[in-house]
């Protein structure tokens, strides 16, 4: 594993980023849709320990497709982003399969 790029070692000598997408029918703003994400990287937090270290790129993006018209719940759809973003790491985790070098969670 190479050092990032501004000289800084990593503790444990892995760099590891999680990527994933968050998808609502409802209609959101670009401002609250960052608010969303903002919220849904604590189910990240709650199923990667540690995550947001300075030598990873976890993101979480979150898409609106506007289908419901109505005025949305940030709270509630926010809250239902950190679930769905726990949840579906840890079910990827486990439905994992190792690689030669690798192994999985499940081999344990």
């Amino acid at each position: 594993v190479q050092n990032p790029p501004n000289g800084q070692n990593t503790t444990i000598g892995v760099v590891v980023t999680t990527i994933g997408v968050v998808v609502t029918n409802g209609t959101l703003t670009p401002a609250e849709l960052s608010i969303v994400a903002r919220m849904a990287q604590s189910g990240l937090a709650r199923a990667i320990r540690p995550a947001h270290t300075p030598a990873d790129g976890d993101t979480i993006f979150v898409l609106a497709t506007g289908t419901r018209t109505e005025a949305s719940n940030l709270l509630s759809i926010g809250a239902l982003a950190a679930d769905a973003t726990a949840d579906a790491i840890i079910r990827a985790v486990r439905a994992a399969i190792s690689i030669p070098g690798y192994p999985a969670s499940r081999d344990f």
